[in-house]
């Protein structure tokens, strides 16, 4: 076969870097902006990786470590960013206190200041330059085996690491544990879009569940790194009683999420592996994939 489901991906892979770059290099738009671009654009190349990695291996998976580690080092300003939108989500239907006012102007100069900082600008110019060498050495790198098994295979092994660590949350019952299943239910749900996109009806209802699920793990996700900032600046900028009250809501509302997703989690994933492989290993997406989808 001349062509196949290979040389489309590979084609929508680097289309994916390429759009990396070009948010890292954009200049007319703020540093978060930026930056939650790139970082959407690395998580499909890192999700798209993980779908072939029958087929890449080793190469496949030092490439989404390096792509791991670009995201990583432009994440603070997002983070800043998500801090102060989700304080105000959470000071909602409460009366601003002078101490609360006090934290939500020192969560805001934090952004401000990533913002205005010449290592971000720094950081994403580096990032730009990383990402293009990606997308380079991704010229070839599908081309090898047997896309359809291989894409079945990737597939599976997708809802297989959303299961266990799903698993693993209902467990630990962490915010660490829930974020890791949070990663593992956005690179299937990435997956299962993907064949949607190809014309995967049967799956068309999982996807919508599965964005459903991903928001409210996200949700949580928000809730720590707004925790985290809190407890980082001490309870300088916040009377103790507002402080201590500002974090029980944080932890009510995280636990109230966290138990959404785990009666919503079941619902995608009670059957087995070979299951959910049976779903597209017959599917008439799988030759569509041939032609090429876009995102």
């Amino acid at each position: 076969m001349a062509k196949d489901a290979r040389h489309a991906m590979e084609r929508l892979l680097r289309a994916l870097l390429r759009q990396a770059v070009a948010a890292a290099e954009d200049e007319g738009h703020p540093v978060s902006a930026r930056v939650h671009r790139v970082r959407t654009a690395i998580k499909r190349a890192k999700a798209l990786l993980r779908l072939f990695e029958p087929l890449v291996g080793k190469d496949g998976r030092r490439e989404r470590r390096k792509l791991a580690a670009v995201a990583r080092g432009i994440g603070s300003v997002r983070d800043a960013r998500v801090v102060v939108e989700t304080f105000d989500r959470m000071m909602r239907g409460h009366r601003r206190s002078r101490s609360s006012t006090a934290l939500r102007s020192r969560l805001a100069g934090e952004r401000r200041r990533g913002e205005r900082r010449r290592k971000s600008v720094k950081e994403l110019r580096r990032a730009a330059k990383a990402l293009a060498a990606t997308r380079r050495r991704a010229k070839g790198l599908l081309h090898r085996g047997d896309s359809r098994r291989a894409l079945a295979l990737g597939f599976t092994s997708g809802y297989r690491r959303a299961q266990i660590s799903m698993r693993a949350a209902r467990r630990r019952r962490t915010p660490e544990a829930f974020h890791e299943w949070r990663k593992t239910v956005k690179t299937h749900a990435f997956h299962v879009d993907l064949f949607v996109r190809a014309g995967a009806g049967n799956l068309r209802r999982r996807a919508g569940v599965l964005e459903t699920l991903g928001e409210i793990l996200g949700a949580a996700h928000d809730l720590t790194l707004l925790e985290d900032s809190v407890r980082a600046g001490g309870e300088q900028a916040t009377a103790p009683r507002a402080h201590h009250a500002l974090l029980a809501r944080v932890d009510a509302r995280r636990r109230d999420l966290h138990h959404r997703a785990l009666e919503l989690g079941p619902r995608l994933f009670r059957q087995r592996p070979g299951g959910a492989r049976r779903q597209i290993a017959d599917s008439p997406a799988l030759a569509r994939l041939e032609e090429g989808v876009e995102l």
